[in-house]
């Protein structure tokens, strides 16, 4: 998710970063401003500051709408009427938002996702746009599933290396990996609510309604604070095992024994998420439970919001998963 032009010193970040099919720049006074925000202090060198990170948007806008005699619903009835009468890309499309394909579904990101189905409609006359996010408003069971073998192939692939890394004495980068698995704990602690992964700045905030977070919190607390690599290794096993117990109460898995367990013959202690990850992949359609590598989908093999986002590589992302699914038919 990008900045926002008035908070930027690039003039054109506005292009750079979304690139829109219609600019439109709404201008309010120094005097309304401060009224709406219910504000008496607020330095005018701001108000002027952010005028002039704008000035480049404002020469190039589309439509150019002065709020301060309208109404929040006023400023909308004009904007969906310019809209109705320039954009090309009409409310049909939304159409095509029903017919998602697995690889389509896999290369959009989260955020972008989640944006579209949260928030009020204020007019939707033709009930396409309810029906689009009724629609999207969560994964397909499958691509749910796929999603968070996604987080369990790379906890499958870090958390040894977390101890092996304290053990030759690099607690850094014992500590760094440590701080990946405790995002992958939260992002799957989301993902079992069956709920979008938002980004960076309000992820912790999605965690915290979840109902993993109340005992996983002052466990991850205790991960990130520990100095001893031992005890972050029996830390992340206990973190994990509530996880896996979560997937056990939603009848995602059966009860097993998720240890911990030896690596091995190595003197590692690691939490048995193979029958966890295998009894999931059955649950899987068949064209994803090929696949031999479960990567999960876009936000979890590209973690920088501004690419993912971007819809001028997003048709890349979606030939990528497209070509992936296609070659392991």
């Amino acid at each position: 998710r990008h900045i926002a032009q008035e908070h930027s010193f690039v003039p054109n970040l506005w292009f750079k970063r979304v690139r829109p099919d219609i600019l439109i720049y709404l201008e309010v006074s120094y005097a309304v401003s401060k009224q709406r925000q219910g504000i008496s202090e607020w330095p005018r060198s701001l108000y002027q500051k952010q005028l002039e990170r704008l000035r480049h948007a404002r020469k190039h806008a589309d439509l150019f709408l002065n709020t301060n005699d309208f109404t929040p619903g006023e400023v909308f009835q004009r904007v969906q009427q310019y809209l109705d009468q320039n954009l090309n890309l009409k409310i049909d499309r939304i159409d095509e938002l029903s017919q998602l394909s697995i690889a389509q579904w896999l290369s959009l990101p989260e955020q972008s996702l989640l944006e579209f189905v949260s928030g009020r409609v204020f007019k939707d006359g033709s009930g396409k746009l309810n029906q689009a996010r009724e629609y999207l408003g969560y994964y397909p069971r499958t691509v749910w599933i796929f999603a968070m073998l996604g987080e369990w192939n790379q906890i499958a692939e870090e958390q040894v290396i977390m101890s092996r890394s304290g053990d030759t004495g690099s607690d850094t980068g014992s500590r760094l990996i440590a701080t990946s698995m405790v995002n992958r704990i939260i992002r799957l602690a989301i993902h079992l609510e069956s709920r979008y992964i938002p980004y960076t700045k309000w992820k912790v905030k999605a965690f915290e309604e979840t109902a993993l977070y109340g005992g996983l919190s002052p466990i991850i607390s205790k991960i990130l604070d520990s100095r001893k690599w031992r005890e972050r290794e029996r830390l992340v096993n206990q973190a994990l095992g509530m996880v896996i117990e979560r997937h056990i109460e939603l009848g995602l898995v059966k009860r097993y024994d998720y240890g911990p367990v030896l690596f091995h013959t190595r003197e590692y202690y690691i939490t048995n998420w193979g029958a966890l990850m295998d009894e999931l992949t059955e649950e899987l359609a068949a064209e994803l439970r090929d696949m031999t590598h479960k990567i999960g989908t876009v936000n979890q093999i590209i973690s920088y919001t501004n690419i993912v986002s971007n819809k001028d590589i997003q048709g890349a992302i979606h030939t990528f998963y497209r070509s992936l699914l296609a070659s392991e038919q």
